[in-house]
């Protein structure tokens, strides 16, 4: 599948108090992802899923490799992962922007209820990775 990582933008203000603030391609390096968009484009994110899901495809290369999933996954799930859990240095928990998701999520997957099986959202999954990644400077 694809990964898309969605990060804040910032505004050149932050760099005051935050240092230098990574461009997306930094971001797309440093977790290995094949996209990064900012938090604002998270229902465009949400749409451009979907409608890969239903096989709404734009060009040649995309239905070719669209195709080629198909044969591969028989499933036809849309897995989100947030993140959710503590944070090691001052024991406060952070939860998942659910907030943010559930109204998206109600208000599209009615659309495309039939073409996918159902939407999955994961919120144990990447408190691990990330806390590992804060642990071990490349």
């Amino acid at each position: 599948g694809k990964t898309t990582l969605l990060v804040p933008n910032y505004p050149k203000e932050y760099e005051w108090w935050m240092g230098r603030i990574k461009t997306k391609e930094e971001w797309k390096r440093l977790y290995q992802v094949d996209d990064v968009r900012y938090m604002e484009d998270l229902e465009d994110v949400l749409l451009e899923i979907m409608n890969v899901k239903t096989g709404e495809v734009n060009n040649e290369e995309d239905k070719e490799e669209e195709e080629d999933k198909k044969e591969k996954d028989e499933t036809n799930n849309i897995t989100i992962l947030l993140l959710s859990g503590p944070n090691s240095d001052s024991g406060n928990v952070y939860s998942p922007p659910t907030e943010t998701f559930t109204p998206l999520l109600s208000s599209h997957t009615t659309k495309h209820s039939s073409s996918f099986s159902k939407i999955i959202i994961d919120t144990t999954t990447l408190h691990p990775i990330l806390s590992e990644c804060r642990v071990l400077k490349p």
